[in-house]
Order: C-alpha cells, then structure tokens, then sequence
C-alpha cells in the first residue's frame, strides 16, 4: 500500500476540532467548518492525510504524488474551498467534487494521462486518408478499482462516445460534462468495444476511468456507430 493510499484510510476517523500535525512543517486545524493550514515542503501524502484526519472525506488520483513537496496557507476555508485552492496550487484542472447533501464527500482527480501531465487538446480534424475518415476519440487508458466503471466492466481500451446524449471528442469534454452531472441519479453513456457499440446507465458524477485522447479511422474500428 503506498503512502497517500495508507494515510487516506484516515477518512473513517471522526472529526477533529484541535490541530492535527504529520510533521513539523505541517499544521492543520479544522473548527467551525473552516479548516486553517499551514505546510511548508511537505510530502503531499502527509498534507492530504492531515486534512482527512480532521475531516473525513475520500480523495482519489493523487496516490502518485504523495511524496511530492507542497507549500501551502489556507486560513477560514471551508472545505470545498480548500481543496479548490490546493488542486489549483498543484496544477491539477481536472477534477470533480462529490457532496452527501451539503457534505463534501469525495474529491476525485482524474489525471488524462497516466503520467500525470497535461494532455493537449486534440489535433484539429485530418484530412481523410486512404483507409478512411479520422475521427477524435476518447480512450479509457485505466480503470480505477472499486469505481462504478469497474462494476459496470468497462475496460482497457475502451472507447467513450457519448456521454448523456453528447458526443465525446476530447478528454476535457468529457470531465466537464461529468462535473455538470454530479448530481444526477442517471446518466446514460455510450462505449465502444471492438466496433460494437454498448450502452450503459450510471449515476451522475465519478465514473472511475482515466482517459488519452486518441485518433482513429472511424471506418476501421467504428462500422457500426
């Protein structure tokens, strides 16, 4: 078990008022609904596991960054606010943050690439080529364990074509349409595995796949779509 994986099953521990500290260039204090945060080089894995142990909340997608070192203040935010201020400090655009009613309840980070970096957006539309016409798609290049794409059996290599009615062209597409879903109890997307399409319904919110953009001849691989 890595270190951020260890430290975040913290998340059951109950609330804490008084100030939880992983070591001596980390303090987190969380009281009144507002946390206050002092880190200075800290491995990220002990800033995260400082937060949840004074508010219990489960957070996926940073397990490759626990030892990366952090610096960062955060006075009177709440919840929801300081893990938007962290996320950006850390570069990291791409996320979704889960409530039970007014709780925050789960912050998932979903990184485009299993590298962690940036993807680019998709190269404009190419000219078509001899074997047909190119098309823009999205690829699922891992699914996270215990997700609902895991119980759904997405896999490796699967395509997403719709999401909710919306054709998928871009990794970002994607993520901002299940940002705007997060509270509904049904969506419905569309996959595609070795030219056959399948459709799936799921709830709203984390679907639990890390997504590549990819390029493709959608006479190849997608006959029937």
């Amino acid at each position: 078990m890595g270190a951020l994986a260890a430290l975040l099953a913290l998340s059951a521990a109950p609330p804490m008022t008084s100030e939880a500290a992983a070591s001596p260039s980390l303090a987190v204090s969380y009281a009144g609904g507002r946390f206050e945060v002092a880190a200075e080089a800290a491995p990220l894995g002990e800033v995260l596991g400082a937060i949840i142990a004074a508010y219990p909340v489960e957070v996926v997608g940073l397990e490759a960054r626990a030892d990366d070192a952090v610096s960062f203040r955060a006075g009177g935010d709440p919840p929801e606010r300081l893990f938007k201020r962290l996320l950006r400090r850390l570069g990291e655009t791409n996320y979704a943050l889960e409530f039970s009613g007014a709780r925050l309840s789960r912050v998932s980070v979903m990184p485009e690439s299993r590298a962690g970096a940036a993807v680019r957006p998709a190269a404009p539309r190419a000219a078509p080529e001899e074997s047909g016409e190119m098309v823009s798609v999205v690829r699922v290049d891992r699914v996270i364990e215990g997700s609902q794409a895991r119980s759904l059996g997405i896999q490796e290599g699967d395509f997403v074509m719709e999401y909710d009615g919306s054709r998928v062209l871009q990794p970002g597409q994607l993520i901002r349409e299940v940002r705007d879903k997060t509270d509904r109890e049904g969506v419905e997307m569309v996959i595609m595995r070795d030219g056959e399409p399948i459709r799936l319904g799921l709830k709203g919110g984390f679907i639990g796949v890390h997504i590549v953009p990819h390029r493709t001849d959608k006479e190849s691989l997608f006959p029937h779509y």
